[in-house]
């Protein structure tokens, strides 16, 4: 076998790998997309667009080094609950987030997704918070509740519903999803964990593989050489 076609193999087994990683954290993605696109329905571009900007304001009138008050720490295996168009729900292990006190940070330990939630502001006399959440280029003014490494977020950034006692929540309104909360547990619950168990050993198993297919080709080329380099010595 050449160096072209090993080099070949190597890239088509690497993109395999990349698309399954993908794949991984593709309801996560489609998830939070599905909540810009309901926020749009649900509040028109002056109006978010104004909020966002109301909150930037206030962020920057306040003393660089305040915090926003909510909790720091790094949160690894969370569980993430999630809904599809039919407000199905679902549970996504593997999910990290981690919180610096300004910023908190949602990404999946094996694919590629990754959102961030900023420009944290409390809500008056309440333990709820607004704040932007900003992903793939977009951006929208959410509602959160954040306590203990868990983290309840919602686009109904006005009323803040469905998140006071972290339960998920999705109503359908003619085809429409509004109204949804989506919920980050941190650590996972005992199904999340052995699912994450297993994307973990198919992980392993599949480099194992690769590591020992890349070894075999890597000797049967130095083993063809040998020959080659035997027979002209002959």
């Amino acid at each position: 076998m050449s160096k072209d076609n090993l080099l070949f193999l190597v890239v088509i087994i690497v993109g395999v790998l990349t698309h399954l990683s993908t794949q991984t954290s593709y309801p996560l993605s489609e998830s939070i997309t599905t909540m810009i696109k309901q926020s749009r329905q649900q509040y028109s571009e002056a109006s978010r667009f104004e909020y966002m900007k109301k909150l930037s304001e206030t962020k920057n009138q306040r003393s660089v080094l305040a915090t926003s008050g909510v909790e720091s720490g790094t949160w690894l295996l969370g569980d993430m609950t999630l809904f599809d168009k039919n407000c199905d729900q679902s549970v996504l292990p593997f999910t990290q987030m981690q919180s610096t006190g300004n910023d908190i940070t949602i990404s999946h330990i094996i694919g590629n997704f990754k959102m961030s939630i900023g420009t944290i502001i409390q809500r008056p006399l309440s333990n709820l918070y607004n704040a932007i959440l900003s992903y793939d280029g977009d951006s929208i003014p959410i509602c959160f509740n954040f306590k203990d490494g868990q983290l309840a977020f919602t686009s109904d950034f006005l009323l803040c519903s469905s998140v006071d006692n972290f339960t998920p929540t999705c109503q359908a309104s003619n085809g429409n999803i509004y109204n949804i909360a989506i919920v980050y547990k941190s650590p996972g619950s005992i199904s999340g964990g052995v699912t994450a168990a297993l994307v973990i050993g198919i992980v392993l198993v599949c480099l194992l593989i690769l590591c020992c297919f890349i070894c075999c080709i890597v000797c049967m080329v130095r083993s063809g050489r040998s020959q080659t380099n035997y027979g002209r010595l002959n």
